[in-house]
């Protein structure tokens, strides 16, 4: 066989390994669905997967990070002669088990069944298990003299750029709550709280002690770093800690795959709510 006609040969085989690994995906472990390695980050430990908001309509909805969305495209690694990667998926498909989770997350109910495939013979769901509250203590500082509402209070963190002119008020809520003033456009604050229903924003000028609440809706997250932010804005009045104690909402539940006639599924997950975002806490392998 002359060499034009082995290369030839080669390379249709190698095409031909690299349709079926696409079309039939290859798993580390049989039986086994690895959420992580399939679509990046969004899907481990300590990470967070999705944001909960109140629609108008009273129901919950889920928001992918748009954040993370650049990092969870599962790569093709293979070139004419090698097999696409059989553990990764792209972008849409990610983005699809992604907003699965957060609503079943959300709603403390399991996903339906949706399709991964154009064939339909993948399809995935997230099974929640089980779903408790679990009570937590924070110490959140508070600028001394200020009464501010600290009830119920969900840590949070980052620095945030005001979109418009805001008020700043002494409880959560527009109705019999102080107001200490306003917060102009373009000026930055740092998040450390956040309210149960992710409305509102409990921030401070410094980082260094709350100083009120403001409506989420007019603060828009930033990259600027907050540790830099803070010692940049050193704070010189006086500040008093309080203990913030509140419960969490979690979640147990695991991924799972169909796929014809066989189902896989991912390890067991303990996934909590914090301030409106979801993070995964610990997992346990499918035979623990």
């Amino acid at each position: 066989m002359s060499f034009s006609r082995k290369l030839n040969c080669a390379l249709m085989l190698g095409l031909i390994g690299s349709s079926l690994s696409a079309a039939t995906p290859a798993f580390a472990k049989d039986g086994e669905l690895d959420m992580a390695k399939r679509c990046g980050s969004g899907f481990g430990k300590g990470e967070t997967v999705g944001t909960v908001a109140g629609a108008a309509t009273g129901a919950v909805i889920g928001a992918l990070i748009g954040d993370e969305s650049d990092a969870v495209i599962g790569a093709v690694l293979g070139g004419l002669l090698g097999n696409r990667a059989g553990n990764s998926w792209d972008k849409d498909k990610c983005e699809k088990a992604r907003e699965a989770m957060t609503l079943a997350l959300a709603s403390g109910e399991s996903s339906e069944l949706i399709p991964m495939s154009n064939n339909g013979r993948s399809q995935y769901s997230y099974q929640i298990t089980n779903s408790f509250a679990r009570e937590q203590s924070m110490e959140l500082p508070v600028l001394e003299g200020r009464t501010v509402d600290t009830t119920g209070v969900l840590p949070a963190r980052g620095v945030y750029q005001i979109r418009q002119t805001v008020t700043v008020r002494g409880k959560p809520t527009t109705t019999e709550s102080q107001v200490f003033g306003t917060l102009a456009p373009d000026t930055k604050v740092v998040a450390l709280g956040i309210s149960a229903d992710a409305k509102w924003l409990l921030v401070s000028s410094t980082g260094s002690a709350a100083e009120g609440w403001i409506f989420a809706s007019n603060a828009a997250s930033t990259s600027d770093d907050q540790a830099a932010f803070m010692k940049a804005n050193v704070e010189s009045r006086p500040v008093q800690v309080v203990t913030v104690t509140n419960s969490i909402v979690c979640r147990d539940g695991h991924h799972q795959l169909v796929e014809g006639r066989r189902t896989l599924v991912s390890a067991n997950e303990t996934t909590c709510q914090e301030g409106g975002d979801w993070r995964q806490e610990q997992s346990q392998p499918v035979n623990a």
